[in-house]
């Protein structure tokens, strides 16, 4: 069933309670200039559009990209971001634990370096993951995002043709305050609760390895112990998707498909029974016709 959560008032209140004042960004990086320069640039636009206060944490896994390496040391030293650099190829999984240990009480999200983020898209994850208390992970919309997609559903579609910043702006105001508990929750942005990721571990290094399946374990791991998955549904982040592991990427999916149901039988049907009852589908289309409408294509009367 969706769930319509109160503007800010319980995510005020406990964030004030708590020490979690900030949040650390973990960019892990392997490729792809064009992408992760839009990703940065996008996330430092939106920064002072939001109230929670950030640690942007870029890591790069000793990409073979000198350009990207080169411009990534620049930018990050430019703009006071911390960067990290590797000094052997740990894979996404092991990167990915390595930025979140660097803290030990504050909530991270999860960012790839293929993202475009606009406006106060932080503060929409953890106003919508401070709403209830037993909320450990939080996902938006995305054009790619398996789940999380959208137009179409369970989709890799294109980026929009739309800026992102006005598509996020459709979402958030169509939708305002709206999400739905999903089976997992997508790893391309995936805002994670600290106290969840304290008592469900990091992310699974040995059974996941380069990528790919991890994010679900953990949010199998985190259900197991009554924390929920949310698709936050009044929020839009776009996602290129595969930059890092074009050439693997069905071998890894394969791999980690059969893996995940090893460790968590049932874990495809409890997705088949998701897809098929699609609670988020009326979100969907109310942002689809509100997009269409602000579109410049000519509109045709009946």
């Amino acid at each position: 069933m969706p769930y319509f959560r109160p503007y800010r008032s319980a995510f005020h209140t406990e964030l004030k309670d708590h020490t979690m004042q900030l949040v650390d960004i973990i960019i892990p990086v392997y490729d792809g200039l064009s992408e992760t320069r839009n990703c940065l640039i996008s996330l430092a636009e939106s920064l002072s559009e939001n109230q929670i206060e950030c640690n942007v944490i870029v890591i790069n896994d000793q990409s073979p990209n000198q350009e990207l390496v080169e411009w990534l040391r620049g930018y990050c030293k430019e703009n006071q971001i911390q960067f990290i650099e590797n000094e052997t190829n740990l894979g996404f999984v092991r990167t990915v634990n390595k930025g979140m240990t660097l803290s030990t009480n504050r909530d991270v999200i999860l960012l790839n370096s293929d993202t475009i983020v606009a406006n106060n898209w932080i503060d929409r994850l953890i106003d919508c993951a401070y709403s209830k208390p037993n909320i450990g992970t939080v996902t938006p919309v995305s054009n790619n995002a398996t789940i999380c997609s959208f137009p179409n559903f369970c989709q890799e579609n294109p980026l929009p043709q739309m800026e992102v910043a006005q598509l996020d702006k459709v979402f958030s105001t169509v939708n305002y305050g709206c999400s739905v508990e999903i089976p997992t929750g997508v790893g391309f942005c995936m805002f994670i609760r600290r106290k969840c990721l304290k008592e469900v571990g990091i992310l699974n290094e040995e059974a996941f390895g380069k990528g790919y399946g991890e994010e679900n374990d953990f949010c199998c791991r985190a259900s197991k112990l009554g924390w929920e998955n949310i698709y936050c549904l009044d929020t839009f982040v776009a996602h290129v998707g595969s930059v890092s592991f074009s050439t693997k990427k069905e071998a890894l999916v394969e791999h980690a498909m059969a893996k995940l149901e090893e460790l968590h039988p049932g874990y495809h049907e409890s997705i088949a029974d998701h897809i098929q009852n699609d609670p988020a589908k009326i979100f969907r289309v109310r942002a689809y016709l509100d997009m269409i409408c602000q579109s410049q294509l000519p509109k045709i009367l009946l």
